[in-house]
């Protein structure tokens, strides 16, 4: 069955949350993608008639898109992650990943919406195993 893009949301880790769980959503997003590929090794031999590979090492990474609300707790943290280069936990479709915040892009169009894109780098594959998360490797919104 096919799904509606619009039910995927992402959600980051904050430190500073009171709640129970600390994974927030990201407001005012329009559009998520992610991204996952392995480097090809050529084992290939010049007997051989055809090119032969290997799994080498797996990527990946993560695009967002959102409206821009700077008071946006999720925002924020992301905004914190990237600028103090500490790693943060995201959650997209029921998987968790660590990730680096690679960049923020901040637009500010005359006479339209303000809107900001986060590139992230994966620190591993994505799971649905709920991480353990050292508090002391994170930020919050709170900074």
């Amino acid at each position: 069955m096919a799904m509606n893009g619009s039910s995927v949301q992402l959600f980051v880790y904050d430190k500073s949350s009171a709640e129970t769980d600390k994974f927030i959503l990201v407001g005012s997003q329009t559009s998520a993608s992610l991204e996952e590929s392995n480097e090809m090794i050529e084992v290939s031999t010049k007997a051989d008639g055809y090119m032969k590979s290997l799994y080498g090492r797996g990527e990946g990474s993560l695009s967002l898109e959102l409206l821009l609300d700077q008071g946006d707790a999720g925002f924020k943290v992301l905004k914190n992650s990237f600028r103090q280069k500490k790693v943060a936990y995201v959650k997209l479709d029921g998987e968790y990943a660590e990730v680096l915040v690679e960049s923020v892009s901040i637009e500010y169009p005359d006479n339209d919406v303000a809107t900001a894109s986060v590139e992230f780098k994966l620190n591993g594959v994505p799971s649905a195993t709920v991480p353990t998360i050292d508090e002391t490797k994170v930020v919050g919104s709170a900074g």
